[in-house]
């Protein structure tokens, strides 16, 4: 029954219904936004995959399959690659072991920020949609990430002294950066889904972090969100290293 139900809030996030007030409701800015100093690192195919199979009930990654299609494999020898395979093997085995799903996965994408309507005070960003999704291949294995609450990003009220700050950063170029940190809810393995001719892994994910960069190489935080069930200690030890 989990299966079922997981994997209908999946194709709803997917290829959910438009409903008013469901999926573009707009995003106040907060009076006291978050302070985020730098651009995290984008997760990389493996540690989404690793997320994945901790997410979903009863199943495990085929290790030895991932291991003879790492880089490091493919970069050895022929006639060396049954060591790097079983050290490949075990390195893979024990991150998996020892993989916390407490931490975000951080994706990135670019917007325009040329749609702002200063009647509504509102930035359109026309990239946003409940239906976007973003496609990982590991070693052969073809994942997906969706967002259940995504849409609601692609209006953000904006007015005042923000909008003032925002757009004196960016100046006349209004292209930016957005920076997703998104935590994993539901994976299902049994049941792919069908996305342009590929068969997904389907991984749905809650919207941890918001944040649009910009400015001199995309290296400036002009709008923040957080949500307020987040609390993000990697956050607070890099700020206690900086400050030391």
């Amino acid at each position: 029954m989990r299966f079922v139900l997981s994997l209908c809030f999946i194709a709803l996030a997917l290829f959910g219904v438009y409903m008013p007030g469901i999926g573009y409701a707009q995003v106040e800015t907060e009076v006291e936004q978050p302070h985020i100093a730098f651009m995290r690192p984008v997760t990389r195919p493996e540690t989404v995959g690793m997320a994945f199979y901790k997410t979903a009930d009863g199943a495990a990654p085929d290790f030895r399959k991932w291991a003879e299609k790492t880089p490091k494999t493919l970069a050895t020898p022929k006639f060396d690659r049954d060591v790097v395979v079983l050290s490949e093997f075990n390195r893979l085995q024990n991150e998996y072991i020892n993989f916390a799903l407490d931490k975000p996965l951080y994706i990135r994408m670019p917007v325009s920020l040329s749609n702002y309507s200063t009647t509504k005070e509102i930035l359109y960003l026309e990239e946003i949609s409940p239906r976007i999704y973003f496609p990982f291949n590991l070693y052969g294995e073809n994942i997906v990430v969706m967002m259940k609450d995504i849409g609601k990003f692609s209006q953000i009220q904006l007015g005042g002294e923000a909008a003032y700050n925002l757009f004196q950063a960016v100046r006349n170029n209004k292209t930016a950066v957005v920076e997703l940190a998104v935590v994993p809810e539901i994976a299902d393995v049994e049941r792919p889904l069908l996305i342009n001719d590929i068969n997904y892994l389907p991984m749905l994910t809650r919207v941890a972090e918001f944040v649009i960069w910009g400015g001199k190489d995309n290296a400036q935080a002009l709008w923040v969100w957080r949500a307020d069930w987040y609390r993000p200690s990697q956050n607070q030890d890099l700020m206690r290293l900086f400050q030391q």
